[in-house]
């Protein structure tokens, strides 16, 4: 991803998001979607079996097929003390995917101020 714009990156991610989306509404649907008992919480679509990471990693597939590098893609990012100078529980105890194009990361001060490393463009 380097060198390129946000606007390229912006680009790439929605494509990404609209595959994904079209992907999860195409899998079959449960014969009787499944909830839990105080039936607050559901199932996924279909007779798939998708945890959190399923999904995050399916994701970082389409980003991958869009044009986002791997190599720019972070999953499970923990931003602890290395990365960030604030009070403690003032950061995210972990980022599920985070893009990151490696220009920008190795061009960082780390510890960065909060917000100077932005990881939610």
């Amino acid at each position: 991803m380097s060198g390129q714009t946000n606007e390229t990156l912006a680009e790439r991610i929605a494509e990404a998001t609209a595959g994904m989306n079209t992907w999860l509404r195409a899998l079959p649907e449960w014969p009787s979607h499944p909830v839990n008992p105080t039936r607050t919480v559901s199932a996924h679509f279909g007779p798939t079996l998708l945890s959190e990471h399923d999904c995050v990693l399916h994701y970082a597939r389409f980003l991958a097929d869009s044009g986002v590098p791997w190599e720019d893609m972070h999953l499970e990012l923990s931003p602890g003390q290395w990365m960030y100078e604030t009070a403690p529980g003032a950061r995210p105890k972990r980022i599920d995917l985070a893009i990151v194009p490696r220009d920008r990361l190795a061009a960082a001060k780390l510890p960065a101020a909060a917000g100077t490393l932005p990881l939610d463009e």
